[in-house]
């Protein structure tokens, strides 16, 4: 009896993935090939894929768009520097589509939402943020609601749109990208891992909400990234970060992406409303 309630619902699962696998064909043709094709074909595993990346025209969200872009996907890169895009997306090559947007404007918001709408974007990596490290009565009301425009509310109207578009469609890939100082914050940046914890929470919710429209939404959360901006701190302050991760050195962008790839690709099928830490280890016990 129990191994013919196995064979059940083994054959159930096959069914379910089979039909999943046909109805994503449809839009991303690699979700189907897996690497095989990418191998064999020449076409990466995201051919076919149309993906919005925010805050990519430097750090972290260039790297990601790199890597979806060598993966075979065409990417929408974003930022407020003009000039920086598009000479970003001249040697990005023609996989790569800029659009100025600054996301503390609510008018940029609604354009970018009708660029990704129009481009029926199936993968969304929301990562532009902004970072205000000091103490609690340092903050200013305008500083505050720099954090919250930014990091929260152009984030959640961005992806209620798109979230829309990839229900109507029945597929999506949605990763949000946070910072270990939501799960464990210092004692400089309470404003800062509010927004960012609150991101957290809503790739939970919209997990929930909306796996039933085969959307998988996760959250990457860097621990210490060798940017730009973390080479503004100094050396001596990145030698004392890379002590806190268990093995004893900051991470690269690049480690970021490759995260934010596995989220997105056809490898992640079953993983929805999780937490990937890139973090070195850092928040090892908590």
């Amino acid at each position: 009896m129990g191994c013919k309630s196995s064979r059940h619902w083994i054959a159930k699962v096959d069914r379910i993935v089979n039909e999943e696998a046909g109805e994503l064909s449809r839009s991303c043709p690699p979700q189907l090939s897996r690497h095989r094709e990418g191998a064999e074909g020449g076409r990466g595993v995201l051919d076919g894929c149309n993906a919005l990346v925010t805050g990519s025209t430097r750090g972290i969200g260039k790297a990601i768009a790199e890597r979806l872009i060598l993966e075979g996907a065409s990417v929408i890169v974003t930022g407020r520097d003009d000039d920086a895009g598009h000479r970003l997306c001249q040697t990005m090559g023609p996989s790569a589509e800029f659009v100025s947007a600054d996301l503390r404007s609510k008018a940029d918001v609604a354009r970018l939402v009708a660029v990704a709408v129009a481009r029926n974007v199936d993968i969304l990596v929301n990562n532009a943020g902004v970072y205000r490290f000091t103490s609690t009565q340092a903050v200013t009301v305008d500083e505050f609601d720099l954090l919250v425009d930014t990091n929260l509310r152009a984030t959640f109207f961005l992806t209620q749109s798109v979230l829309e578009s990839m229900r109507e469609r029945r597929r999506g890939r949605v990763v949000n990208v946070t910072t270990t100082a939501a799960y464990r914050p210092n004692g400089d940046c309470s404003a800062y891992a509010a927004t960012k914890a609150a991101v957290a929470s809503l790739s939970k919710s919209w997990a929930a909400e909306y796996g039933r429209y085969g959307i998988l939404v996760n959250t990457v959360a860097p621990g210490v990234i060798y940017t730009d901006t973390a080479r503004s701190l100094g050396e001596d302050v990145l030698e004392e970060m890379a002590a806190r991760a268990s093995l004893r050195r900051i991470g690269t962008a690049e480690e970021v992406a490759s995260a934010v790839f596995f989220l997105v690709s056809p490898s992640c099928s079953y993983t929805s409303g999780i937490t990937l830490f890139v973090d070195g280890g850092m928040l090892v016990g908590v």
